[in-house]
């Protein structure tokens, strides 16, 4: 059962460099695992990091049509299903980005 809770978020003035900055000066996060992907010619930062008791996995990435900053945060209670989310991140975007 995923015990899970999922948070998107858009921004037209957060750049998608800017989100991993504010994210690596918290000093109440600790980043885990962090990679850049390129799906579709869409370049996505996926980010697994600990904060508040939980752990976040997160992929950003600039929508190309509206060209608004896409924060997509995916909250667990443990740091395997967070993995395993961080890991399938391709087959999740490429869905996404084919519609």
């Amino acid at each position: 059962m995923d015990s899970s809770m999922m948070f998107i978020s858009v921004s037209e003035s957060i750049l998608q460099n800017d989100i991993n900055r504010i994210l690596n000066e918290d000093t109440t996060a600790s980043v885990l695992k962090f990679k850049s992907l390129v799906i579709d010619k869409q370049r996505v930062d996926c980010t697994i990091f600990f904060k508040s008791n939980a752990f976040i996995t997160r992929y950003s990435y600039v929508e190309k049509r509206s060209a608004l900053l896409v924060i997509i945060d995916k909250v667990f209670s443990n740091i395997v299903q967070a993995q395993e989310y961080y890991d399938e991140a391709d087959l999740i975007l490429h869905a996404k980005f084919r519609v």
